[in-house]
């Protein structure tokens, strides 16, 4: 199992290449050196469409090809939205893609393992955005080789078997000066809202639609560490910040706080994970595995918000969990009377 990792928000890659830039190593007593007077450096950032599906991958190795989603191996009877199963309808492009793929990075998969990341989308698999009026496609955003990361290639775009990359439609350039981040913000945010407005891979094929936002990578290093998401407001898992905020804001209030960080979007995200990665049924069963996910949810996006408001997560907890409990309650009568 090689799991995608979380992307960041713009703050966190802010905060990262800042300590990167001021780190001078470790003392003769193993502690941290910093340089008090650091030159934080100006970086190129490319921005490609957020897709609003399911995470699923691709695994070339010496073991064989095999699928996953973001948390688990895929298997005939325990699928992910069907992926796997058109995948295996359309081996021969799977096969083609290892092998191009294997020659661009000069490997081959008996001796070095491939992982292509991208999402499965469309059709039924999300809901509130233009590419659900589009056939179910595997759009690809990332691929390591032994576990590194390397660049995307130009030229994935297999419309026969619904397998595409993301750089194959209209990408967004940016450089952020780490010397003063929050210039980048008025740019971030008209990118974002105009995703938005009208999602730029629908358009690729001619439908129009609300988009979800954009993923941020750097131009010159193509770690994880360097990405960030911004989402425009329909789609944002917190209202604590801003659209790419660089700073945290100081939230005062319990209530107010969990307002803010336990929306709409975050809930639908837990309420997927339940029945897609967890394999759990939508049942009051269940409810106990929702909040749980909730929680860490929160507790992984949220950290430095929390840490920076002076609450203490114990005391989030509680209301957390009412506001999770009440919005599944609700949720499952609505998909029992529906019924």
């Amino acid at each position: 199992m090689y799991p995608f990792p979380s992307i960041n928000q713009f703050r966190n890659v802010v905060s990262y290449v800042r300590h990167k830039a001021s780190f001078m190593g470790l003392d003769e007593a193993g502690e941290p050196m910093y340089n008090p007077a650091p030159k934080y450096p100006k970086l190129s950032f490319t921005g490609t469409v957020k897709l609003h599906g399911t995470n699923a991958a691709i695994v070339y190795s010496p073991n064989g090809t095999y699928y996953q989603s973001r948390q688990r191996v895929l298997t005939p009877e325990q699928d992910n939205a069907g992926f796997m199963a058109h995948m295996e309808q359309h081996k021969d492009a799977v096969i083609a893609l290892g092998y191009y793929l294997g020659l661009v990075n000069n490997v081959d998969d008996l001796n070095h393992t491939i992982v292509v990341y991208g999402e499965w989308c469309g059709g039924n698999i999300q809901k509130g955005v233009a590419i659900c009026k589009l056939p179910k496609m595997f759009v690809i955003f990332g691929i390591t080789v032994d576990g590194e990361w390397t660049n995307l290639p130009q030229h994935i775009n297999n419309s026969v078997d619904s397998i595409y990359s993301i750089n194959h439609f209209k990408e967004f350039h940016i450089d952020i000066d780490f010397e003063h981040p929050e210039a980048a913000q008025v740019l971030l945010q008209k990118y974002t809202e105009e995703v938005e407005a009208c999602c730029p891979v629908a358009k690729g094929f001619e439908v129009e639609g609300i988009g979800e936002g954009i993923v941020w990578r750097c131009a010159t290093d193509p770690s994880p560490e360097y990405w960030f998401k911004v989402k425009g407001e329909k789609h944002s898992a917190s209202k604590v910040k801003t659209l790419a905020a660089v700073d945290v804001e100081t939230v005062n209030q319990i209530n107010e706080f969990v307002e803010m960080v336990v929306t709409e979007s975050r809930l639908k995200q837990g309420l997927h994970n339940l029945v897609h990665e967890q394999l759990k049924p939508f049942a009051m069963t269940s409810m106990g595995d929702f909040i749980r996910w909730v929680h860490q949810d929160v507790l992984k996006e949220e950290a430095d918000t929390i840490q920076a408001s002076g609450i203490e997560y114990k005391k989030l907890g509680g209301q957390i969990t009412l506001v999770a409990k009440c919005w599944f309650v609700e949720k499952l009568n609505e998909n029992v009377m529906t019924k």
